[in-house]
């Protein structure tokens, strides 16, 4: 893979140069001796020099980087990582991570993501259902396998007003 410097210049980049115009042509600028500029295309808004250091928004602006409007791309890019990696957190499925919300009579009910729940055999570990339930109608579920439909509305009471309590401090 070709680089300048420290730059991968096959992964798709832009080069400004730091210059003066004077008169008919372009010169270096005395302050920054041309500085090259670098911006890779997928990461908008972050600036490098030939040696892979990142340089601050006013020398990328002095390089003529429109700074402004790849700032915002910028910071939707970030956001839209943050956003991509609490989903895959939420969404990943590991049977470690599998919370126990009630258990009665040989059967329990496991949380899931997304608010949902499946109801398995506590010998076999076998889900009850082939599809996962809402939280509530799999603790109803329950309720009618066990026939403790009270014990267990206390149970869904109590977490809704545990997620109620929570939401209030964050």
């Amino acid at each position: 893979m070709p680089t300048q410097g420290h730059i991968d210049v096959d992964r798709g980049v832009s080069i400004r140069q730091v210059v003066k115009f004077d008169g008919p042509k372009f010169e270096p600028d005395e302050k920054y001796g041309g500085l090259t500029v670098y911006m890779y295309k997928d990461t908008p808004g972050v600036y490098f020099d030939v040696h892979g250091n990142k340089l601050p928004d006013a020398i990328a602006k002095r390089a003529g980087y429109p700074v402004e409007r790849l700032a915002k791309a910028r910071a939707k890019r970030e956001a839209m990582q943050h956003f991509e990696q609490r989903l895959s957190q939420e969404l990943a499925m590991e049977a470690d991570e599998e919370v126990i919300l009630a258990e009665e009579g040989g059967w329990k009910v496991l949380g899931l993501p997304m608010g949902r729940a499946k109801v398995v055999d506590v010998e076999t570990g076998e889900p009850v259902t082939a599809v996962p339930m809402l939280r509530d109608d799999a603790l109803a579920f329950l309720a009618e396998l066990t026939g403790t439909q009270k014990e267990v509305e206390a149970a869904a009471q109590s977490e809704k007003k545990g997620k109620q309590n929570g939401s209030q401090t964050t």
